[in-house]
């Protein structure tokens, strides 16, 4: 660990210093709480984040590590298991008309009651998760797997529900399992825009992975103009290029990593560079005039 710190910014824009850790020792601001015993535990394992070492009676600490545990959500690939914050069963309407919108054929969302044994073919460990999540929790809920989803309800006591779709012009139930990756993914990102967290940050991988770059580029629409009021962000990484649209981004809000010789990965902002009457900042980047690309061979 080469260095670590902390700074509150108030709401005059002002730096308040919490913490400040670097080869050389501690700085601290005020904050409440004794920190001779996480000095203590870093100095034994220096490779450690001192947010992670975070005491209960300091009150600063105790809130930004509770803000990395509840508001920092993160959807990586290949995710086996997901919480989907929307009462599926509630708001069935919402997520018909946008599954309809984004024309993945669905035309109707069911819910075919089961039983907490009905669980168990998912293994002990999802199994687990499940049971944990149910307990923790008052509200309705989704969960997520790779080949099924899941709707708990509570008005009467926790009642555990399986989600089937139906198809237009045709009569048959269709198990999650069978959707394509891109649908399945479609339920993470319509959840986000249905039932948000307050002042979340949401961090995707890939968020065009498995979907077509016009459905990406309508849902990001979709999520400005929803979203506007509400104190949420959404971060992604992209190799999508068409993405880099005005009417989606601001250049402020894009960043590219170029790997260096060495190995490592250099972030910047597209703000550094010049605005020279780029009507198409897709074709830029991939002209290369902002770095960010692959140094293909000619072979």
């Amino acid at each position: 660990m080469k260095s670590e710190y902390l700074y509150e910014i108030e709401s005059d824009d002002e730096e308040r210093l919490i913490f400040s850790r670097t080869e050389n020792g501690f700085t601290w601001g005020e904050t409440s709480g004794s920190v001779s015993e996480m000095e203590k535990k870093l100095r034994e394992e220096p490779d450690r984040l001192l947010v992670s070492l975070a005491a209960p009676e300091n009150e600063d600490l105790a809130a930004v590590r509770g803000w990395f545990s509840d508001k920092l959500l993160v959807n990586f690939q290949e995710q086996e298991f997901l919480r989907l914050e929307s009462g599926l069963m509630k708001n069935r309407p919402q997520f018909v008309r946008m599954l309809k919108n984004y024309d993945t054929g669905i035309s109707e969302i069911g819910f075919r009651r089961i039983t907490q044994e009905d669980l168990k073919k998912h293994g002990p460990e999802i199994y687990g998760r499940i049971l944990d999540e149910i307990g923790k929790s008052s509200v309705p809920f989704g969960i997520r797997l790779k080949d099924a989803l899941y709707y708990i309800d509570y008005s009467q006591g926790p009642s555990l529900f399986e989600v089937y779709l139906k198809h237009q012009n045709s009569e048959l139930e269709y198990e999650f399992g069978e959707e394509s990756d891109g649908t399945k993914r479609m339920f993470d990102l319509i959840d986000i825009i249905i039932s948000p967290i307050p002042n979340a940050v949401y961090l995707i991988d890939e968020i065009n992975r498995s979907i077509h770059p016009l459905l990406t580029e309508q849902y990001l629409l979709t999520y400005k103009k929803c979203l506007r009021e509400n104190n949420v962000q959404l971060m992604f990484t992209t190799h999508e290029a068409n993405l880099l649209r005005s009417e989606l981004v601001r250049r402020d809000e894009v960043w590219f990593a170029e790997k260096q010789a060495d190995g490592s990965s250099k972030i910047f902002s597209l703000d550094i560079f010049r605005k020279e009457n780029e009507s198409d900042l897709g074709k830029a980047y991939l002209s290369g005039r902002y770095g960010g690309i692959p140094l293909l061979g000619d072979e």
